[in-house]
C-alpha cells in the first residue's frame, strides 16, 4: 500500500498522519502506532517507493512525500510547538483564509466528533501539545466557526462553516482590493520617475509555458468588462487540474458579467474535441465565430491589455504583454474588423430570407461563406462529410456558381450570409453541448482552454 504523507509526528509511541491518499478524503487525519508506520514505510524503501529520512537532531521523527527529501522550498513552513515538529499542508482550506496551518484539523475533527469536546479531548484526539489546542480553539471561536459553553472546564463545538467563512472569505477580499490600491500607486510612482513612454510600461515578455499560463490566468480571473480572442492552432497540452481552474475562471467570469467573444479559425474546428469544447462554450454564453485564416492568436482584455504570442507555431516559448499602446489599439481593431466578418458559431441567427435553401442548406451556405471545409462543416452540424457534400452541390446548381467561393460570394449577395433579423440560428449542435472531452493519461485536450470552458489555446499558447 503506496502512503502519499503530507504531514507526521511521533508522540508517546503513535503517529498520526495528515492527508494524503491514505485518507479518504485527502485532509482527514489518521493515527498509527509508530511500530506500524515504521514497517510500512521500511517496505516503500525497500520497494523503492520512497527515501528514507533522517530524523531531525532533536530526535523526532519526520516524514516527506515519497521522491522527496525533508525539505522543500515549496512546502509549507514546519511548525514548533512542545519540543514537536509539525509539518502543515500547503497553504490550502482554512489556512489560506490567514488561520493558522493546523487549524483546519482540529475543525474538522469537531465537525466529526459531532457534539461538544474539552480541549483535553482534541489534545488527546489529534495528538496535539496543549498549548497549540488552546491558541487554534480561540483563533477558531474569534473567527465564529467554533463556540465555546461556560462549563469548568470549557467545551467547545463546531459552528455551521458557510456563515464563518464567507465572512472570512469577504474579509481576504477586502485586503486584497487594498493590495491592488497599493500597486497602483507603486505604478504611478514607477511611472514619474520612468516617464509613461518607458517600453516596460507599455509592452512585456514573459518566456516559458508556466509564464504564460500564470498570466493568462490572471487575465482571466481579473477581467471586468470583456475578454476578446483569436483561437487556432498550433495548441498546447496542459494538466488537468490547470484547465479545471481555467474553466472556473471562465464561468465566474461570465456569471459576473463579462462579456466572452472568440473568434475560432476554421482549422481550429478540424479536431473534433475542440468542436466539442467550443459547443460547451457557447452553451455557458460565449459569443463564438468561425473564419478561415485567422492572421495570429490574440486575446485582448478590457481594451487594455493585450496578450499575443512571440512564436505563432510555437505558442510556449512565451507571449508578449501589450499595455494601452498605439500597438494595443491597433490590435484591437483588428479584432473588431475580423469579428465583422467572421460567420457566427451560435446565437444570432440567419434572417428570414429567400426560401429556395431549405434550413440544413442555409447552415451550410453560412458555415461555407466562413471558409470551412467540408469535413468542418460536418463536424458543426453533427452530419456526414458526404451530406454536406450533397448540399454544397445543390447550393452551387441554385446560384449557378461553378465554384465554393463563387457560391459564397453568391450566397452574400442574397442576404443568406448576414446574420440577425430574428431567423433561425446557425450553431454548433441542436442540443446541450456535451462537457469538453479528456485526453487520455490525465491531460485535457491539446491547448488551455480558451472559451468559457476551452481547452482550445487562446491566449497565444
Amino acid at each position: 500500500m503506496r502512503m502519499d504523507v503530507n504531514q507526521c509526528f511521533l508522540k508517546e509511541g503513535r503517529v498520526s498522519l495528515h492527508g494524503g491518499h491514505g485518507s479518504p478524503s485527502g485532509s482527514l487525519p489518521r493515527h498509527y502506532k509508530a511500530s506500524e508506520l515504521r514497517e510500512r514505510e521500511g517496505a516503500q524503501t525497500r520497494r523503492g517507493l520512497r527515501q528514507p529520512v533522517a530524523a531531525p537532531s532533536n530526535g523526532r521523527h519526520m516524514l516527506s512525500r515519497p521522491g522527496r527529501t525533508g525539505t522543500s522550498s515549496t512546502a509549507a513552513q514546519p511548525v514548533h510547538s512542545g519540543g514537536l515538529l509539525f509539518v502543515p499542508e500547503p497553504s490550502s482550506g482554512l489556512a489560506a483564509l490567514g488561520l493558522k496551518p493546523m487549524a483546519e484539523q482540529v475543525y474538522v475533527f469537531l465537525i466529526d466528533q459531532g457534539g461538544e469536546q474539552t480541549a483535553q479531548a482534541v489534545e488527546h484526539g489529534l495528538e496535539l501539545p496543549a498549548t497549540l489546542v488552546t491558541e487554534i480553539l480561540g483563533e477558531l471561536e474569534h473567527h465564529l466557526l467554533v463556540v465555546r459553553t461556560t462549563d469548568c472546564p470549557p467545551r467547545y463545538s463546531a459552528r455551521p462553516p458557510e456563515p464563518a467563512l464567507e465572512s472570512l472569505v469577504l474579509r481576504r477580499g477586502d485586503e486584497l482590493a487594498r493590495i491592488r490600491m497599493y500597486a497602483k500607486e507603486l505604478q504611478s510612482r514607477f511611472r514619474e520617475v520612468h516617464g509613461t513612454g518607458a517600453p516596460s510600461d507599455q509592452l512585456e515578455v514573459v518566456v516559458g509555458e508556466s509564464q504564460v499560463v500564470r498570466h493568462y490566468e490572471y487575465m482571466l480571473e481579473n477581467a471586468k468588462r470583456e475578454l476578446s480572442v483569436f483561437t487556432m492552432p498550433p495548441f498546447v497540452i496542459g494538466g488537468q487540474q490547470q484547465v479545471e481552474s481555467v474553466r472556473r475562471s471562465e464561468r465566474d467570469g461570465i456569471r459576473r458579467g463579462v462579456r466572452y467573444r472568440t473568434v475560432y479559425d476554421s482549422a481550429a474546428l478540424d479536431e473534433p474535441f475542440a468542436l466539442a469544447i467550443a459547443q460547451h462554450s457557447v452553451s455557458l454564453g460565449e459569443e463564438a465565430r468561425v473564419i478561415g485564416d485567422l492572421p495570429l492568436k490574440l486575446l485582448l482584455m478590457d481594451r487594455s491589455t493585450g496578450f499575443v504570442p512571440l512564436q505563432t507555431d510555437n505558442p510556449a516559448a512565451g507571449s508578449v504583454i501589450l499595455r494601452p499602446s498605439p500597438l494595443l489599439d491597433a490590435l484591437i481593431a483588428l479584432f473588431e474588423g475580423v469579428w465583422a466578418k467572421a460567420v457566427p458559431l451560435g446565437p444570432p441567427a440567419l434572417p428570414q430570407g429567400p426560401t429556395e435553401l431549405d434550413e440544413r442548406s442555409r447552415q451550410i451556405v453560412l458555415l461555407l461563406s466562413g471558409g470551412l471545409k467540408d469535413e468542418s462543416i460536418a463536424r458543426v452540424l453533427g452530419v456526414s462529410r458526404r451530406t454536406v457534400q450533397k448540399h454544397v452541390s445543390s447550393i452551387m446548381e441554385t446560384l449557378g456558381a461553378k465554384t465554393r467561393f463563387q457560391a459564397a460570394l453568391l450566397a452574400r449577395e442574397r442576404g443568406w450570409t448576414h446574420s440577425g433579423g430574428g431567423g433561425r440560428e446557425v450553431t454548433a449542435t441542436q442540443h446541450a453541448a456535451p462537457d469538453p472531452p479528456v485526453i487520455p493519461g490525465g491531460g485535457p485536450p491539446p491547448g488551455i482552454t480558451g472559451g468559457a470552458d476551452q481547452a482550445v489555446n487562446r491566449s497565444g499558447r
